[in-house]
C-alpha cells in the first residue's frame, strides 16, 4: 500500500516537473520576444506604425518605403559589407546602421542615447555613425543631380512654365550657427553680419519643381553671396552643362537680390531674373513691383528646400566644433536625403 502511494507521488511529481519545464520555457519565449519588440530597429519601428502614425517618418525624415529605396540605392549589392572593426556591432544589419544615422541626423541624438537604443557601446556608436556617414556621402557623391533642360521643363508647375519658361535653376545661399572656434582669425572669416553669428554657408539650387540638383561645400559665413557662385564651383558646373547641351544657352538662374552675377552667366550665355533694385530717390514702378511679385512667389521653393534640410536637427541645432571635421558631409546628405521625401511643388 505504501510502495503504491510513493510510486503515485512520484508520477504527479514527474508530471509537475514537465508543467514547471513548460512554464520555465515559456517565460523565456515571452522574454526573447519582449525583448525583441523593445530593440530600436527599424523593422519594430514599422511594425509600431499600426498604432502610431508616421513613426517611421518622426524618426527618420523619410517614409519607410523611401527608406528601403535608400537602402537599395546605398547597397545595390547585397555582398556589400560594413567594416567597423568592433566586436558589439556584428549583430547591428546594415538596414539599423542606417537608421542609426538618419536617427542621429533627424534628431541630433547623442552618441549615448543611441548606444543604449542600438545596444552598442559609446565608441563603437561613434564608429558606425561615421562609417555609414562616410558610405552615404561617397555614394550620393556619385549621382548625377542635373537633370536635362528637357526633364526639367517637363516637370514645370503650369504657372511656373508660362510665367519663366527658360528658367530651370532656383538659387540660394543658407547659413549654419556655430559654436565660435578658438582661433580669432578663424571667428572673423566666420562671422555673418546677416545671423550675427559664427556660421557656415553653402549655395544650394533646386529645379522648378522643388528638387534638389545643386549642392555645393560649406563656406565660411563672411562669404559674399557673389563670391559662393564662385567659390563653388556653380559657373564651372553651368559650363560643363552647356558643352554637354544639358542646358542652352539664353536659359535662366533665379535668385535674390544679393546674387549680383549677371556679367558671369552672361558670359556664358545665360540669363539671370532678380527682383528690380529700387531706387530710394523715387518710387518703384508698378511692372517692377509686379515682377518682384511674381519671383518672390516662385522663388519661395527653393526656400521651402532649405527649411526641408534644417529639420535635420544636426544642422538647425548650433553645431558644435567638434563636429567641423564631419559637417560638409553631414550637409551634403541630409540635403540629398530631402529627395527621398515627397515633391512639395504640385501642378494645380
Amino acid at each position: 500500500m505504501l510502495e503504491n502511494e510513493v510510486c503515485r507521488l512520484k508520477r504527479e511529481m514527474s508530471k509537475k516537473d514537465k508543467v514547471i519545464r513548460k512554464l520555465k520555457n515559456d517565460v523565456q519565449r515571452m522574454t526573447r520576444t519582449v525583448e525583441r519588440h523593445q530593440t530600436f530597429t527599424a523593422d519594430g519601428i514599422r511594425r509600431r506604425e499600426n498604432t502610431l502614425k508616421n513613426l517611421f517618418q518622426y524618426y527618420t525624415g523619410i517614409t519607410y518605403v523611401n527608406f528601403l529605396a535608400l537602402l537599395s540605392a546605398l547597397f545595390p549589392k547585397p555582398d556589400i559589407i560594413m567594416n567597423y572593426g568592433r566586436r558589439d556591432t556584428k549583430v547591428l544589419s546594415k538596414e539599423n546602421a542606417v537608421l542609426l544615422v538618419l536617427c542621429r541626423l533627424r534628431h541630433d541624438f547623442g552618441l549615448k542615447d543611441l548606444a543604449m537604443r542600438f545596444s552598442l557601446s559609446l565608441q563603437s556608436t561613434s564608429v558606425v555613425f561615421s562609417t555609414v556617414l562616410d558610405h552615404m556621402y561617397y555614394t550620393f557623391g556619385q549621382l548625377s543631380l542635373w537633370p536635362h533642360r528637357d526633364a526639367v521643363i517637363s516637370r514645370m508647375p503650369s504657372e511656373f512654365k508660362k510665367e519663366f519658361p527658360t528658367t530651370i535653376i532656383l538659387i540660394d545661399g543658407t547659413e549654419f550657427k556655430t559654436q565660435a572656434p578658438n582661433a580669432l582669425g578663424l571667428q572673423s572669416q566666420m562671422y555673418s553680419d546677416y545671423k550675427s553669428s559664427t556660421t557656415l554657408k553653402a549655395l544650394i539650387g533646386c529645379d522648378p519643381s522643388g528638387s534638389i540638383i545643386f549642392i555645393s561645400e560649406l563656406f565660411t559665413g563672411s562669404i559674399s553671396d557673389k563670391l559662393l557662385c564662385q567659390e563653388s564651383g556653380f559657373y564651372d558646373m553651368l559650363k560643363l552643362l552647356l558643352e554637354n547641351k544639358f542646358i542652352l544657352p539664353g536659359d535662366a538662374v533665379m535668385a535674390d537680390k544679393g546674387f549680383t552675377i549677371h556679367g558671369e552667366l552672361a558670359k556664358l550665355g545665360l540669363l539671370l531674373n532678380i527682383p528690380p533694385f529700387s531706387s530710394s530717390a523715387c518710387q518703384m514702378s508698378a511692372s517692377d513691383t509686379y515682377l518682384t511679385q511674381k519671383i518672390a512667389k516662385h522663388r519661395v521653393h527653393v526656400e521651402r528646400v532649405i527649411a526641408k534640410v534644417k529639420t535635420y536637427k544636426m544642422l538647425s541645432h548650433r553645431v558644435p566644433t567638434s563636429l567641423f571635421h564631419q559637417i560638409n558631409k553631414i550637409w551634403s546628405v541630409c540635403a540629398m536625403l530631402t529627395r527621398h521625401q515627397d515633391l512639395f511643388v504640385k501642378d494645380k
